[in-house]
């Protein structure tokens, strides 16, 4: 259990480094070139990965139509982290990043309790009500 919270720290750091440097850097490069130095770098060190285990068959597929789910999502992460780049330039990361991240815990909540079948419990229903008041919050009493 303690592994995953320190995981889960150490993400949110790594995640949290990245927006500051996105930021940091777009008022000297496009977005549209951070996207696109982002994208080429990740590929490039995953791509020997991906090719390693497609070859040995070590991913399992479960479903048949398994392409065009992970079609799917990578258009869908594409399209998330270029809207947060595009967010991060024009206003401040600590807006940005507190709104944007709340919201998608919420949204994945409400997708997968409709979609996937999940069962929202008592508490996941109150951290999304304290997530919508810290994002009024925050929103609404902007810090300057």
């Amino acid at each position: 259990m303690y592994s995953s919270i320190y995981f889960s720290v150490v993400v949110a750091l790594l995640f949290s480094l990245s927006h500051v440097t996105a930021k940091n850097i777009s008022d000297y490069v496009d977005v549209e070139n951070i996207i696109i130095i982002r994208g080429s770098i990740i590929g490039l060190i995953f791509l020997p990965f991906l090719l390693f285990f497609i070859l040995k068959k070590k991913i399992p597929t479960y479903s048949k139509n398994i392409n065009y789910k992970l079609i799917l999502t990578s258009l869908f992460f594409v399209g998330a982290t270029s809207l947060l780049l595009y967010s991060i330039k024009f206003c401040k990361v600590s807006e940005a990043v507190a709104t944007i991240f709340p919201l998608s815990f919420i949204f994945t909540a409400i997708i997968a309790y409709f979609l996937l079948n999940e069962c929202l419990s008592f508490l996941q229903v109150v951290g999304i009500i304290f997530a919508v008041i810290g994002i009024y919050l925050i929103n609404k009493y902007k810090i300057k």
